[in-house]
């Protein structure tokens, strides 16, 4: 199995599945190293949601982006909506009877099933477009050592063409958190990643690369552009760079792309260009200088092994 690496500065630099964080070692001039563990999982043998899946949704779960939403009472007219891909929702529910509950919508992006991640656990009731309850696939309880900041799961399969009621409650709790994830119909397929995530800030200054060190190489496709976890791309560069054992390291400029607020890729060093398959073993994420002259800003890169790259763009940000 892998040996996954997580650098950190000031928060999260990287995240690699499989799973949460849970062990600490060395990681030289880069800042403090975290273990990854295997994380699956299962009620009874059968699996709920895979590796790549708890790792991803834990990322947002502790990290964002983050949305404060208000619920409406259900039954009554329902309009807040929480389908915007990869997003931490802060939902308060309006009281109810001595206890709280309230409904919002969800829209999918394409059919198949879909995890709902809550904390703290409540229950869930979801309804399609005619009102009726979705049946639920399969439920469980996030184990801590999995990931301590999502408490329930709840898989439903859904409709591309429906916009689904979710009811949280009844509950004791007054806000939950709920983050929706796609996990299509091999919910439970193992599928690697290396998920880099760097940051920079000039006042004050701060500077957060990511690096991952691998035991096996890694293959992947040279992604055509970064996301902007925060900030605006306004101006500057980022560096994404990496190698397969002791063979050249291979860099590959992004630069700033206003009108999607991303990094596209300008070129790499040994001929690769986007969509390219390549192998590496050792990866690193890097903001130039000039790309936080308007603020602080945070960049990442999703790697999905290769074969595994409609599972991460399932959705796109409406």
């Amino acid at each position: 199995m892998n040996r996954n690496i997580l650098s950190r500065g000031s928060g999260l630099a990287l995240l690699l599945t499989f799973g949460c964080a849970v062990g600490t070692e060395a990681a030289g001039d880069e800042g403090t190293a975290l273990g990854q563990a295997q994380a699956r999982l299962e009620v009874g043998g059968e699996c709920v949601v895979a590796d790549e899946v708890i790792t991803h949704t834990c990322a947002h779960a502790n990290f964002g982006p983050f949305e404060s939403v208000a619920a409406q009472p259900y039954p009554g007219f329902v309009f807040t909506d929480i389908s915007a891909a990869h997003r931490s929702f802060s939902v308060s529910l309006p009281a109810a009877g001595g206890q709280y509950q309230g409904a919002v919508l969800y829209g999918p992006g394409e059919s198949g099933r879909y995890a709902f991640f809550t904390t703290p656990g409540v229950t869930l009731s979801v309804l399609d477009s005619g009102g009726a309850p979705v049946p639920l696939a399969i439920e469980a309880a996030v184990p801590d050592e999995l990931c301590g900041a999502m408490e329930q799961v709840a898989v439903y399969e859904l409709d591309s063409s429906q916009v689904y009621t979710v009811v949280h409650g009844p509950t004791p709790s007054p806000t939950v958190s709920t983050i929706v994830e796609f996990i299509g119909e091999g919910h439970c397929e193992e599928c690697e990643e290396v998920h880099l995530d760097a940051s920079l800030s000039l006042a004050p200054f701060e500077r957060q690369d990511a690096v991952a060190e691998l035991e096996e190489p890694h293959s992947f496709q040279i992604p055509a552009e970064l996301e902007v976890r925060e900030g605006t791309a306004k101006v500057g560069t980022a560096r994404l760079s990496f190698r397969s054992g002791t063979g050249p390291m291979v860099h590959c400029l992004y630069g700033a792309e206003h009108e999607h607020n991303a990094f596209e890729l300008v070129g790499c060093t040994g001929g690769f260009a986007a969509r390219d398959p390549a192998e590496a073993d050792y990866f690193k994420l890097h903001i130039n200088l000039g790309a936080a002259l308007f603020g602080p800003i945070a960049v990442e890169a999703e790697l999905p092994a290769v074969g595994c790259e409609d599972d991460h763009d399932h959705e796109e940000e409406p």
